[in-house]
């Protein structure tokens, strides 16, 4: 049976099926003739800035929105319509009997069925959904060691960047996203449009915005700057008759001036994988290029998605997957804990949780104290209290994950390791 993963991301909307997959982006230009869409949207958008949308995928609802185009009254008419367009060209390359669908996790229910209303509408027969986060983290398994169980994934769309910190053990899991709002391809592309444009004033007393023909100009340009792969290190930039040169080295550090935000926050000991969206951008950020990363591609995601037992009918009830079985990737299977070691002497976690505190003069108790920087549960899940460098394996740890016999935890100067004991031992006989 053929089967077609459908990313649902509007910095590219993307059908992949076998060795091939067709990605659009999420930009719409409607007016009394015609819509369209991707790109060809986007540089029409220049002209005529209001017949433009770009929230349609991110907020796609049924509320009216003001149109000329008697085909187009809603936001989920401009998902439909661009939905049924790349089906339409997706067969051309081959027919798929079932479809998995990758969703972003902010969703609501009404948004969903909304989504699987249009979907049958286009006749794609959606078999699975899953959260888009976990799928992707899914895919970087098989590409990672994970020696800690603990993984991130760097993802963009056109308004927002998310960093999500994922947990695998049995099941693979997302235990916390931070959301950048604002900080998305569309909001890249403007930053860049500006400064190219301030070079052409300065350097040539031209205002590429002064025109709506040189302002789309002006943004093709831009794409081929961050997208395409330069022959040589110097670019012409070329309005009319006015032309500017530009270096690698200038736009790299614009775009990573635009993503200072993600170094604080990416943990540099935690493996990095980068979704296929974020890929090209991440080749011009060279703070980025150097952390220990995976760069995932459509292919790495179609091959991880459709070799694992996925569904193969839509008659069930559909729900969004939010972990997926990860058997088969975790290195080894480990055992829970049943006591915890410090200095040679080992304490019981079978009857209640204990606290693991920064004060060496009492690195251990059973009810909270003012230094408790992680509160360990009976059954191994781990939950951080104070923001301090607790390790796991020698990796920062994360809040929520679950440690097995064998892990080691390192708070302050102490380090405690976590066994198995099979049966406990009567010492007084």
């Amino acid at each position: 049976m053929s089967v077609m993963v459908i990313d649902i991301n509007d910095q590219a909307i993307t059908f992949m099926l076998s060795q091939q997959s067709m990605s659009q982006s999420g930009y719409a230009f409607v007016d009394e003739q015609n819509i369209l869409f991707g790109e060809e949207a986007r540089q029409a958008g220049k002209k005529a800035p209001l017949q433009c949308f770009h929230h349609y995928w991110q907020q796609i609802n049924d509320e009216p929105i003001h149109s000329k185009n008697g085909d187009v009254h809603s936001h989920v008419d401009l998902v439909y319509w661009q939905l049924y367009q790349l089906s339409q060209e997706q067969a051309k390359l081959g027919k798929a009997e079932s479809v998995i669908l990758l969703v972003p996790n902010y969703y609501n229910g009404k948004q969903l069925s909304i989504l699987l209303g249009v979907c049958k509408a286009c006749q794609l027969n959606v078999v699975e959904i899953i959260a888009n986060d976990v799928a992707k983290a899914y895919s970087g398994l098989h590409h990672l060691n994970l020696p800690t169980n603990t993984m991130q994934l760097l993802d963009i769309d056109l308004h927002q960047c998310r960093l999500s910190q994922c947990f695998v053990e049995d099941e693979i899991r997302t235990t916390g996203e931070q959301v950048f709002a604002k900080k998305g391809v569309h909001q890249l592309y403007q930053e860049m449009a500006d400064w190219l444009n301030k070079r052409f004033i300065s350097e040539c007393r031209f205002d590429a915005y002064h025109q709506g023909q040189t302002e789309q100009i002006l943004a093709t340009h831009t794409l081929k700057l961050l997208c395409d792969n330069w022959q040589g290190s110097v670019f012409d930039v070329e309005i009319n008759e006015h032309k500017i040169q530009v270096n690698q080295q200038e736009v790299s550090q614009l775009v990573g001036q635009f993503f200072d935000f993600l170094l604080p926050a990416i943990i540099d000991d935690i493996p990095l994988v980068i979704a296929p969206a974020m890929a090209d951008l991440a080749k011009h950020y060279s703070l980025l290029a150097s952390k220990p990363q995976v760069a995932l591609s459509y292919d790495d995601i179609f091959h991880a998605l459709v070799t694992k037992n996925c569904r193969t009918s839509s008659d069930a009830p559909l729900y969004v997957q939010r972990t997926l079985v990860a058997n088969g990737f975790v290195n080894q299977v480990k055992e829970h804990a049943s006591h915890i070691v410090l200095a040679d002497r080992a304490y019981p976690l079978a009857k209640q949780p204990i606290y693991i505190n920064a004060n060496p003069n009492q690195p251990l108790s059973l009810q909270a104290q003012d230094t408790s920087c992680l509160k360990l549960a009976t059954d191994g899940t781990l939950q951080l209290l104070l923001d301090s460098q607790v390790q796991v394996n020698d990796i920062r740890a994360i809040d929520g994950q679950t440690l097995h016999c064998s892990d080691e935890i390192k708070v302050a100067s102490s380090v405690f390791r976590l066994i198995k004991v099979e049966q406990d031992v009567n010492w007084d006989g």
